[in-house]
């Protein structure tokens, strides 16, 4: 488990270029920052 902007998420453990947004917990929508690290972003 991470933390990002104090939420709790939990993401899979591959990541690659066949990543998708089904591969997330449903609850959640997931975005990349400038170095690259995938951000999960909750749907409200």
């Amino acid at each position: 488990m991470e933390k990002v902007g104090g939420r709790m998420y939990q993401p899979v453990q591959r990541f690659g270029p066949e990543t998708t947004h089904e591969d997330f917990l449903p609850a959640y929508d997931w975005a990349q920052d400038s170095d690259g690290h995938i951000l999960l972003i909750e749907i409200p």
